[in-house]
């Protein structure tokens, strides 16, 4: 990025990274990953839809009443496989953001879409959010699959929207992933994150993959003042070990950092809403020709700078 906020996150990702190789125990052993390429044994990192049919699909999980109802719901909204590249000049953009709980991700997209006059989608989508609470509920692997699941149900309504509109999607395929390398990472016995440049960190083949991905950054003591400002309590029980562990949380941010294809691009979220979207709107106007409206027209007061604070 050419941008001075973008470089001075990169050099705080370094010495994050510093950080992690004191923190984070060493030396996992390499195993064959039953859900991705992989050689690390990383459950419930999918690297396409059919390993996750196979998993929801196992002796093991089949017949518990939460799999059926979900694979029942994705059968009912799911449209024939199709991985159809189109091209950028046929369709509008597709933005993903990603971070930790409490980042900013659901205001900013919420914000971002109507700048840029497209359509706000998150993940899980709507249709199995009654089921979040069940899987939640249980081991990591099988609350991966659920919300991979959800990543290609989501695909699939971009895939309906982008020929007309754009889409600002809150959390997608990154966030499944990093969540599932980071708890391994740091509760298995002489674990690692897998090194810079694995394939546990690329994206699937057969997922539709987003134009750009910003990630947002942020300190610890925001994350904590925002969760604590918020007007819904309810948090999952992955984002309440997050908050106690702070070898978690520096493994998730780390595992975020080490994504490719698509990479994340870093943003600042430690300030205001108007300020995070400023930042957003240079980007997109530098480095990938899109131009969004004058902000201030789309700001409440009480999110202009000086006194905007992100919640989400």
């Amino acid at each position: 990025m050419n941008t001075v906020s973008c470089s001075l996150l990169f050099l705080s990702v370094c010495c994050l990274r510093c950080c992690l190789q004191t923190d984070i125990p060493k030396n996992m052993s390499g195993e064959q990953n039953p859900s991705g390429d992989t050689g690390m044994k990383y459950s419930g990192v999918f690297k396409s839809l059919e390993a996750v049919k196979k998993c929801l699909h196992s002796e093991k999980y089949f017949n518990l009443p939460e799999v059926q109802e979900l694979l029942k719901i994705f059968n009912a909204n799911s449209l024939a496989s199709n991985n159809e590249v189109v091209d950028r000049s046929q369709r509008k953009v597709f933005i993903v953001l990603e971070g930790i709980d409490a980042s900013g991700k659901t205001t900013i997209s919420n914000r971002l879409a109507k700048l840029i006059s497209g359509r706000q989608l998150g993940t899980p989508p709507a249709e199995l959010l009654g089921l979040r609470e069940q899987f939640d509920k249980h081991e990591l692997e099988l609350r991966r699959a659920y919300y991979a699941l959800g990543n290609y149900m989501a695909a699939e309504q971009v895939r309906q929207i982008y020929r007309t509109d754009p889409v600002i999607m809150d959390r997608f395929w990154h966030s499944t992933a990093a969540y599932a390398i980071a708890q391994q990472s740091v509760e298995s016995y002489n674990a690692t994150l897998p090194p810079e440049g694995d394939s546990v960190y690329e994206w699937p083949n057969d997922l539709l993959r987003p134009d750009i991905v910003f990630f947002l950054s942020v300190s610890e003591s925001k994350r904590l003042d925002r969760l604590m400002r918020r007007k819904s309590k309810e948090v999952t029980r992955e984002e309440l070990k997050m908050k106690d562990d702070k070898t978690l949380r520096e493994a998730l941010q780390e595992a975020y950092v080490r994504m490719i294809l698509p990479p994340l691009v870093p943003v600042d979220s430690d300030v205001t809403v108007e300020q995070v979207l400023r930042q957003l709107k240079k980007i997109l106007k530098e480095d990938y020709q899109i131009d969004l409206p004058e902000i201030e027209d789309y700001i409440p007061k009480d999110e202009k700078s000086g006194s905007g604070v992100l919640q989400q």
